[in-house]
């Protein structure tokens, strides 16, 4: 279940001390989290969904990674054509392909997680860091997905207090923080919580802003309640996006084909779409960072981060 803003300030003021130490490990087979894909993020509509889990190692620069795999899932539109788009899940989820996303290594003794970025220089991209005290600061990546601020009105991304809480099945040491989420174009300031073993309890492992995070579940497949279909393929893509920064246009080069593009503000408004191409131009937005959403014509969905600037 996921935790209600309420819940989450009762859960500050009414949580035990930590764990006497004990670290929970993130980067481990058999978890799954489970993400619907929406139409838009002010007034969702879910379009289709799938699984982020972990399957299988692999040694680059001395370093073992796992393999982050998204499972694209079964569903349909159960409502009238009127409705559309209604779309749920089969249940028990049921997977229809697989691609590899990411890949990412933990550092159990330094409780610091990190997600690699280019495999022929080693550059990696931390993601959490559970090993920040009180008053800290959030590392780039948890910072920037939160929409974090350290105006004196609106404080955030700082450690606010460290506790544990209990969720989905398993007391977790938790850092607290603050916030925005965009409802209806304007941010709104909420609570924010970061679990071991887990991530964002909101997010789940990467920020999407049309992605939601609805289940998680760790075990036996059968568990889980997830069947892995053998019609199941393994995509390997590698998509790429340049020149990024840029001034105004980004190409992006891939041997799918693509179905749609659409380019989303840090607030989660969408300001750009484009059916069938593979390119776009941000010459009318003003400079900053913003999501690139790529729709495959199978379905599958990327987000990469891109940067206008002149």
């Amino acid at each position: 279940m996921k935790i209600k803003p309420y819940q989450l300030i009762l859960l500050i003021f009414f949580t035990p001390t930590l764990l006497n130490g004990q670290y929970t490990p993130f980067v481990e087979e058999g978890k799954f989290w489970i993400y619907e894909n929406h139409l838009n993020s002010d007034f969702p509509s879910a379009i289709s969904g799938h699984a982020i889990t972990f399957l299988g190692d692999t040694i680059i620069n001395s370093f073992t990674y796992k393999k982050v795999y998204q499972l694209n899932l079964k569903g349909e539109h159960d409502c009238p054509p009127a409705q559309v788009p209604c779309w749920n899940f089969d249940y028990p989820y049921q997977t229809e392909s697989k691609a590899i996303t990411a890949l990412i290594r933990e550092d159990t003794l330094n409780k610091k997680i990190y997600n690699l970025l280019n495999s022929s220089t080693g550059e990696e991209a931390l993601l959490f860091d559970f090993s920040l005290n009180v008053g800290d600061t959030l590392n780039n990546y948890v910072y920037e997905s939160i929409w974090a601020s350290t105006t004196k009105e609106f404080p955030g991304g700082i450690v606010d207090s460290i506790k544990v809480i209990e969720t989905h099945g398993q007391l977790r040491n938790s850092i607290f923080t603050f916030g925005f989420y965009s409802i209806i174009g304007l941010p709104f300031e909420l609570p924010i919580i970061i679990s071991e073993g887990l991530g964002f309890t909101e997010f789940g492992i990467f920020y999407k802003p049309l992605s939601v995070f609805v289940d998680y579940c760790e075990g036996e497949i059968e568990h889980c309640n997830l069947i892995l279909s053998n019609e199941s393929t393994t995509l390997q893509k590698e998509i790429k996006i340049y020149p990024n920064p840029s001034n105004g246009i980004f190409r992006i080069e891939t041997d799918e084909a693509l179905k749609n593009i659409r380019v989303f503000s840090i607030l989660g408004q969408v300001k750009i779409e484009s059916k069938f191409t593979n390119k776009i131009d941000l010459s009318p937005l003003e400079n900053g960072i913003y999501l690139l959403e790529i729709t495959t014509d199978k379905e599958e969905i990327f987000i990469k981060k891109i940067k206008k600037e002149n």
